[in-house]
């Protein structure tokens, strides 16, 4: 995927989560050459706060910046 289908799935989670709803994600920290399999958009946290600009989300934890799985925790509000 790219950026933008990236930010329309956290759009679509927070339009089907309730208030207070916990969420896990997992983005790619780091890129990918296209020739491996798991290719993607690379978020630094920088990143991860933009393409979560405007959304109902608060971000509770995050882990593995700057790897290859990045993990968020959000919460829903």
């Amino acid at each position: 995927p790219d950026r933008g289908t990236v930010r329309k799935n956290f759009e679509e989670a927070a339009r089907v989560m309730k208030k207070g709803a916990l969420m896990k994600g997992q983005l790619r920290g780091i890129p990918s050459a296209k020739k491996e399999w798991y290719y993607g958009p690379a978020f630094t946290p920088k990143q991860t706060i933009k393409v979560l600009k405007d959304l109902p989300f608060r971000i509770l934890k995050s882990e593995g910046e700057y790897q290859m799985y990045y993990w968020l925790w959000l919460e829903r509000i």
